[in-house]
């Protein structure tokens, strides 16, 4: 009989177990969407310019909206408190709530400098493609996002000025993230380079980080002409505007920040081919790209998955596996690598001919 009771009592505990898991994945969404608002409420600002932790009253004071309903501020600022973004404290009668930053929150600081709160943002074209997760499953559909919008990611942007100023900030938001990581990771790999081109280097964000870093090097953006259009002066890059499946400038490296990821095999392999021509016989290619290991527990792994799954959606492209990694660099004429750790969401994947 009690052999029976502990059965039951383990069938039950799975059971509610396994509704957890389901009632966490239907509620995901609560914690991109309250950053989301946290992010464009400026709630980190707000708190970092009082100077010390804030009453919810003196919070919702200062908000860009009035009035505020303060029953609403006070669940959100919960939430927030639960999901590790905000810290709560009270008084010493547990009277008074206050308000402060954590290590998270303190990277949503607009003016930070290593702020992500760029890339947090959450934008209605971003978020609609999402319903067309099942739908892209059919093979001959390019992504969810062209399924939603009739083009891809790249033509919508081209046509649509401020959406496309929102995506440069946003990138340019994680480049200054995880550019320190990545030019340690680079010290070794650009010694004896005259030359870099970066390919897609968007405005310009990381290339610029790079030429300070090896001031001795030429480096040369390189980026579709409307993009190109919108870099200001860097100082030691030259700017050039292009198609990157058609011809890449000659160099002794090239380099590319979160560009493959975007495309799927086939288009990756073209412009892999593009960069095998570029570079001479002693040059090099580095790619910048997640290299995800399903089984290996890390910080960043559900990061790094979920991103697979933000290409699937937004491109049609895919993050991949270093033996994916390995078989594209050999049908591109590469014939060695490496993979570079580094304190990033990314590796550094470095190829010779």
């Amino acid at each position: 009989m009690a052999f029976k009771e502990t059965q039951h009592q383990q069938q039950g505990k799975e059971e509610v177990e396994a509704q957890a898991v389901i009632w966490e994945h239907m509620f995901g969404m609560a914690k991109t969407m309250a950053l989301n608002c946290a992010v464009r409420l400026g709630l980190a600002d707000i708190i970092h310019a009082h100077g010390r932790p804030i009453t919810l009253f003196h919070l919702a004071s200062l908000l860009p909206i009035q009035p505020v309903n303060p029953d609403r501020l006070h669940r959100l600022m919960r939430f927030l408190v639960h999901t590790h973004l905000f810290a709560k404290t009270t008084g010493l009668n547990g009277d008074e709530e206050t308000y402060w930053l954590t290590p998270s929150s303190q990277l949503l600081l607009r003016h930070a400098e290593k702020s992500m709160s760029g890339f947090a943002r959450v934008h209605e074209m971003t978020v609609s493609p999402w319903l067309s997760l099942g739908p892209c499953l059919e093979e001959g559909v390019a992504s969810a996002f062209e399924k939603t919008y009739g083009m891809s990611r790249w033509e919508y942007s081209a046509s649509h000025p401020d959406e496309n100023r929102a995506f440069n900030e946003a990138m340019a938001c994680l480049a200054r993230l995880v550019m320190p990581a990545i030019v340690g990771g680079c010290e070794r790999l650009l010694q004896g380079a005259r030359s870099v081109v970066d390919v897609g280097g968007g405005t310009g964000t990381a290339v610029g980080a790079l030429a300070k870093a090896f001031p001795s090097v030429k480096f040369t953006l390189y980026d579709l002409p409307h993009v190109v259009a919108t870099v200001g002066e860097l100082n030691g890059v030259d700017t050039v505007g292009g198609d990157m499946f058609s011809a890449i400038p000659k160099a002794d490296v090239v380099f590319l920040m979160r560009i493959l990821h975007d495309w799927g095999d086939k288009e990756c392999l073209e412009i892999l081919k593009q960069i095998r021509k570029a570079i001479p016989e002693e040059g090099k290619v580095i790619i910048v790209d997640v290299v995800l290991k399903e089984e290996e527990e890390h910080v960043f792994r559900h990061a790094r998955m979920g991103l697979d799954m933000v290409m699937m959606v937004q491109t049609g492209g895919k993050e991949r596996d270093e033996g994916e990694w390995a078989k594209l660099l050999h049908d591109a004429g590469f014939k060695k690598y490496e993979v570079v750790p580094i304190m990033a969401v990314y590796s550094i994947i470095v190829a010779f001919p």
